[in-house]
């Protein structure tokens, strides 16, 4: 991949809803199927695919979200696309239409959290044995114990589909195998979050944080080079320094060029003298 920032879609509104994550210096990519779009990311074709999730008129994408495991993919923000109707005779009738910006880093995060900004952590969880009486409202009590709140709960029929040999091993063994996605209010690194993501994982058999993310009314625009930093690279318009491409040595805090490098720029500096090089 090279240093461009590329972000994948499939469909016209799913480009639309990219240029909300990232300004239009990004490079977009179109692909006639999301799942090819997601394998796109997983094969760093590209660093982002735009993925719609739900609607407020029919509900949950069910088949993006199986995409979400069957890829690995980490959530880094969200955007509601507000989408107008083309019939007439449907003109009081605006819908919104949820996007995900997903990446392969789990590490990524496109908002910094601040006390001003609300965030979304959405997580997936499963059980060894879904039919135990009232494993799923122990689970859920969990959040309401630590006074999170609920935004979403999903669930899902298990596929089997993702990286992991331990994952398939873990979720329910008896005929019906389902997971359940939902998202919490807070950040993942909140004190209550982080006890309640804790406790989860003793209760469920699988578990796994997709990211947290600023909710869609805090998300910023950046830009494509702002992003490029954030996934560790420099994109094309970015000078490369002396610091960019010899890291600072953190005993001295200055920059310190390996002697090989400096053996070698000596012997081209003698060569282009014609002075005589011996080969060590």
């Amino acid at each position: 991949m090279g240093a461009e920032l590329k972000i994948a879609y499939e469909g016209g509104k799913a480009k639309e809803a990219a240029y909300h994550f990232v300004d239009n210096s990004a490079s977009t990519v179109a692909y006639k199927r999301a799942k090819d779009a997601c394998n796109a990311v997983k094969n760093e074709k590209v660093d982002f695919v735009v993925l719609p999730i739900e609607t407020s008129t029919r509900g949950s994408i069910h088949a993006n979200y199986d995409l979400l495991l069957q890829y690995d993919l980490h959530i880094v923000g969200e955007y509601d696309l507000q989408e107008f109707p083309t019939s007439v005779h449907k003109a009081d009738l605006v819908s919104y239409t949820r996007y995900l910006l997903l990446s392969k880093k789990e590490d990524l995060a496109l908002d910094v959290k601040t006390n001003d900004v609300d965030f979304k952590t959405s997580l997936v969880f499963g059980f060894k044995n879904s039919s135990t009486r009232g494993i799923l409202s122990r689970a859920l009590t969990v959040f309401l114990q630590r006074q999170l709140d609920l935004i979403k709960i999903e669930s899902r029929p298990w596929n089997g589909q993702t990286p992991h040999q331990h994952d398939k091993e873990a979720v329910d063994s008896s005929g019906y195998k389902y997971l359940f996605y939902v998202d919490v209010q807070g950040h993942f690194t909140d004190t209550n979050m982080a006890a309640a993501i804790r406790r989860i994982s003793e209760i469920c058999s699988f578990v796994r944080v997709l990211g947290s993310y600023a909710t869609s009314q805090y998300k910023k625009t950046v830009t494509a080079a702002e992003l490029s930093r954030k996934t560790g690279r420099l994109d094309t318009g970015t000078c490369i320094t002396m610091v960019d491409k010899y890291p600072l040595n953190p005993i001295f805090q200055k920059v310190v060029v390996a002697k090989t490098v400096l053996i070698h720029g000596q012997t081209k500096q003698m060569e282009a003298e014609g002075k005589q090089v011996w080969s060590l």
